[in-house]
């Protein structure tokens, strides 16, 4: 399959007028930005978030605004959108975290009223839902996401969990021809594009230094892969949304705090622990028993703030406070029910061992 039919396929799969392939996830916000010409304005985007979109936004030559977050779904706090934008805004780049989508009308709504463009981050979910319309999506195809098109796996390093894929790739769909050509030509014109992922990205902005495996451009995939991803989804839908509804009937505790979305085809399952303490010393029990759990993700405005004209005074209660708590849980394709509730458990155990722990020393 070349390139161009794929191309085809994807935006037709999605009810999009166009479709533009690249690198990586990360390399298609960055043809967007850097296709709409916006070089020095600014875009509002979550700080809850991997730092990957942070990277793209930076290379494109584009400002940050960094927005709090809801501490019911850990999506964009609409309202602290209105209250950060400014005439110098002109993109709001939409996380739909973990999978958790977020809502439709009242982000439509927000991005029409404050003159935005809007550019949905659907790397983790959020795609199947109808487009908004104006909008943008990013698509990935990468690093264990819903829609990958390589079979990764998850290995323990020391208590550290890092993931494993030989495969990468992302998309940009839209239904504004002039900004697909735009996008196509800035592609085909600087080869290095096709390979531009957030390991190249944050080389070139940071000084940081990515994997060789980050850098292999989109021509080296197996395109039919993306297509077979694609025809996949539904029955990997189905799994994910039953692996989600086991989690969220098991994990009720009084200190588990779930977000309110209701469970769908997520990404991980992902909960508010009490404190850092509490998550932290859960995460190094669980990494003792082999069982997969993150604390994703840390604030980038904590790290990244210079970047925003507000520098580091800027306060995020919301994003903070989910970056000390939130612990992810595993969701995979091909994982079994009995994985969640074994999963789920052990969750539950290590819980239960900290609070006698705690009421033993109060003693």
């Amino acid at each position: 399959m070349k390139v161009e039919e794929l191309e085809g396929f994807i935006a037709s799969s999605f009810c999009r007028s166009h479709c533009v392939v690249a690198g990586s996830g990360t390399s298609a916000i960055y043809l967007v930005l850097r296709a709409l010409g916006l070089r020095g304005k600014s875009v509002l985007m979550p700080s809850v978030v991997c730092p990957s979109p942070l990277y793209a936004v930076v290379a494109s030559g584009m400002k940050l605004r960094f927005v709090d977050a809801r501490l019911e779904t850990f999506g964009l706090d609409l309202d602290d959108v209105s209250r950060r934008a400014t005439p110098e805004c002109r993109v709001l780049l939409a996380v739909h975290p973990f999978g958790y989508s977020l809502p439709r009308e009242p982000l439509q709504r927000l991005a029409e009223q404050l003159n935005l463009l809007l550019i949905e981050d659907a790397a983790q979910g959020g795609w199947w839902l109808p487009p908004i319309p104006g909008s943008v999506t990013i698509l990935s195809f990468g690093w264990e996401k819903p829609l990958s098109v390589g079979k990764g796996f998850w290995q323990t390093n020391g208590g550290r969990l890092s993931a494993k894929t030989s495969c990468w790739g992302g998309a940009v769909l839209t239904d504004d021809e002039q900004l697909a050509r735009e996008m196509r030509l800035l592609r085909d014109q600087s080869p290095e594009v096709h390979m531009l992922t957030a390991g190249r990205c944050a080389g070139a902005v940071f000084g940081m230094p990515g994997p060789e495996m980050w850098w292999k451009p989109i021509r080296t995939f197996a395109l039919d892969s993306v297509v077979e991803a694609l025809r996949r989804w539904p029955e990997n839908m189905e799994t994910r949304c039953r692996v989600a509804a086991v989690y969220d009937r098991l994990l009720s505790h009084p200190s588990i705090r779930k977000p309110t979305s209701p469970p769908g085809p997520l990404w991980r399952y992902s909960v508010l622990l009490p404190n850092r303490f509490v998550r932290n010393r859960v995460l190094v029990k669980l990494a003792k028993l082999d069982v997969p759990a993150w604390r994703m993700y840390s604030p980038l405005h904590i790290r990244w703030g210079y970047l925003d004209k507000e520098g580091c005074s800027l306060n995020l209660p919301n994003s903070q406070e989910i970056g000390s708590r939130i612990l992810n849980l595993l969701i995979e394709p091909d994982m079994a029910d009995s994985d969640a509730v074994s999963f789920a458990r052990a969750l539950l155990s290590a819980l239960c061992d900290l609070v006698v722990c705690a009421e033993e020393r109060s003693f």
